[in-house]
């Protein structure tokens, strides 16, 4: 009795040196925390699609990321999925329904910014806050139906993955029904579209700023004299472009053609370390929105430079003060 006490409990201990991706979820929670403080402390002015789409990111990266380190921590405390069989469906389907819609928030927003920049009067006119609303609306409601299949037997249960604590969608095609494998093939074939749409209008848009920037150094060289500060504005989002670029398709590139891969396969478990690794790129993504879409972004950066400064001066005006009535 007390050897099989003692081999529950070692089973029940948690190794923090095997568990990589509580590591990548914690940093994400603080990285997301800082990226929501930002931007929900900016100075009051008429919020563009932009913003709103950024701010919409950042809520859903650090909601799904709070869900992963919610189930996590309890399925390391009393030693299996949280709440149960029902627990980890439910929990399964929130997480992973938020963890793709993030890849859809990412290419609407890569959308606009192609529209932005190609046809700035159509975006003007056409693309408002509300519109946008109304398209992440959509692609939500459309990623939470499709995940929900498990719910109703019609493809296979969602998985408590025992090496990571979380639950999530079971990714293996061939554990199931033939539904259940066209239903990965999806999201396999969707998020490689994602991935090569992306790549595309990034490209475009680089190539875009290119042409501005040749455009402005004739005109300087020919003395039509337009504003100076265009110049640098433009190698910024040229940068921040290809970073997203990058970004996107080291995330959610692998993850989909592994998906794909194992279609083809008809593969009954993912349990490989290429599996391993391309799952992880997914939940690094999180990480890898606020750095991009806040940390490089120039207005925010100099916001936080202020917020950060400000107390200092007001911690030295207040030390200066009671120098000033102690001398007294």
């Amino acid at each position: 009795m007390a050897n099989g006490t003692t081999n529950a409990t070692h089973k029940c201990m948690v190794d923090i040196t095997e568990q990589e991706v509580i590591f990548i979820i914690v940093v994400t929670l603080i990285m997301d925390l800082t990226a929501l403080a930002i931007l929900h402390k900016m100075p009051g002015k008429k919020q563009s699609v932009n913003h709103f789409l950024v701010k919409t990111l950042a809520w859903n990266d650090f909601v799904s990321t709070l869900m992963l380190f919610s189930m996590w921590l309890v399925s390391s405390i009393q030693c299996g999925p949280v709440g149960g069989y029902y627990g980890c469906m439910l929990m399964g389907w929130m997480s992973t329904t938020s963890t793709i819609w993030s890849a859809w928030i990412v290419t609407i927003m890569t959308f606009c910014r192609y529209i932005s920049v190609k046809y700035p009067i159509t975006y003007q006119q056409k693309f408002t806050i509300s519109k946008v609303a109304g398209i992440l609306g959509f692609t939500w409601a459309l990623t939470l139906a499709q995940l929900s299949l498990p719910l109703f037997g019609a493809a296979a249960p969602y998985r408590y993955y025992d090496e990571n604590k979380i639950c999530s969608y079971e990714f293996a095609p061939g554990r199931f029904t033939d539904v259940h494998a066209v239903t990965v093939a999806m999201i396999g074939s969707v998020g490689l579209l994602t991935v090569v749409f992306v790549i595309y209008c990034n490209t475009v848009l680089i190539i875009k700023m290119q042409q501005r920037k040749k455009i402005h150094a004739r005109n300087v060289k020919d003395g039509i004299t337009h504003a100076n500060a265009n110049k640098e504005p433009n190698n910024t989002f040229a940068r921040v472009t290809i970073v997203l670029a990058a970004g996107y398709t080291v995330c959610y590139g692998p993850f989909s053609v592994r998906l794909l891969i194992d279609t083809a396969n008809k593969a009954k478990t993912v349990n490989s370390l290429w599996h391993t690794i391309s799952l992880s790129l997914v939940l690094l993504n999180p990480l890898l929105n606020p750095i991009i879409y806040v940390i490089f972004n120039k207005n925010y950066r100099k916001y936080c430079r202020r917020c950060l400064v400000k107390p200092c001066r007001k911690s030295n005006t207040v030390i200066s003060a009671k120098e000033n009535v102690s001398s007294r």
